[in-house]
């Protein structure tokens, strides 16, 4: 299991951005990078392609434009192993997911179904939205909580049942509990605080995992390293 995270902040898009990472989008990626109207979430559509491509050609021991990606029902991209000029038979259990949130990029892969959540710490009615989204159990565990307590503990609990939706490759959260959801034991998670971010990944495996996260460094001469913290 390898997790991928990139820092963007202070990084703009621009034309000349574009041009340098081109390499990394395919023809469908510039059509739909062309309705995207927000400078951010353009720039991160790019840096997810990138992280994509980038990684999976060196596991897979191709260019990164012989990746090919179709859409899940879900809109989730996916490789394409009919059209491809890689190894199918040594991707086909290759199983990859991408988050992104604010300024930072994520992205798990992994030979199990794998997904990952990331999401920037900010202020919301994390009370009002347990009650809608979590468990009894879990909306429970933050009603005494409050301050940043209840901000990492609500964050934990989102994207672990963000990250658990997306290894399964679901569309709606599930209110039941994670414990509940896991009651036959074949999954396992991690969470960690990358700074003002909280990031989770669930994988479906009963072979104990150890995730390797690297941040990838697009000008290390300049770039912030975060601080990666387990919880």
């Amino acid at each position: 299991m390898k997790i991928y995270f990139l820092n963007l902040e202070k990084l703009k898009f621009t034309a000349s951005l574009f041009d340098d990472y081109r390499i990394f989008l395919d023809e469908e990626d510039c059509e739909r990078l062309g309705k995207l109207r927000v400078a951010d979430v353009k720039r991160n559509f790019v840096f997810g392609r990138f992280l994509i491509r980038k990684n999976l050609s060196a596991i897979l021991d191709c260019a990164p434009g012989d990746i090919k990606l179709k859409k899940t029902k879900n809109g989730r991209p996916e490789l394409d192993l009919v059209n491809c000029n890689f190894n199918a038979e040594l991707a086909q259990n290759l199983s990859f997911n991408i988050s992104h949130a604010k300024d930072l990029v994520c992205l798990a892969v992994s030979q199990d179904k794998i997904g990952i959540d990331v999401e920037f710490k900010k202020e919301r009615d994390f009370h009002k939205i347990a009650q809608e989204f979590f468990s009894e159990e879990e909306a429970e565990s933050l009603s005494n909580l409050f301050g940043d307590e209840l901000k990492n503990k609500f964050y934990t609990y989102w994207t672990l049942k963000e990250s658990f939706v997306k290894c399964n490759g679901d569309s709606i959260l599930n209110k039941n509990s994670l414990k509940t959801q896991n009651s036959s034991k074949n999954y396992q998670f991690f969470t960690y605080e990358i700074d003002d971010y909280i990031m989770s990944i669930t994988i479906k495996s009963t072979k104990i995992q150890t995730p390797k996260i690297s941040e990838i460094c697009l000008n290390p001469s300049v770039s912030q390293k975060k601080e990666l913290k387990l919880i």
